[in-house]
């Protein structure tokens, strides 16, 4: 009884004394995040001409008249006219200049009832 008594206290006072080996991890070093590039899509191009296709979480695929695409997201330009896009929300990207607001979102097709 005593003896078990003076083990349970050994184990309560001094834990680190019995665990031999086991050193404390250093903490994990934070990488820096990565430096997002933003970009001028369809630079030559206007607005209008540009249609969106798809838009997946925070970017958007924007598509020219001949088949180029490109993915956007927040901060980019998007056209000649260099509107910038402020957000991606599901099927539209919300655009911005100086002068106006603009909202591009993806056609739907129309499907008959049926």
């Amino acid at each position: 009884m005593i003896r078990a008594l003076a083990v349970a206290l050994v184990l309560l006072l001094a834990p680190d004394a019995l665990a031999k080996g086991k050193k404390k991890a250093a903490p994990a070093k934070r990488t820096p995040a990565a430096q997002v590039e933003k970009v001028h899509a369809f630079s030559e191009e206007p607005i209008a001409r540009l249609q969106v296709v798809d838009t997946r979480g925070d970017r958007a695929v924007v598509e020219n008249k001949q088949g180029g695409a490109v993915l956007v997201r927040a901060g980019d330009h998007l056209g000649a006219e260099g509107l910038e896009v402020v957000k991606v929300t599901l099927g539209c990207v919300q655009l911005k200049s100086e002068d106006a607001d603009l909202t591009l979102c993806v056609d739907v097709p129309e499907v008959p009832r049926t």
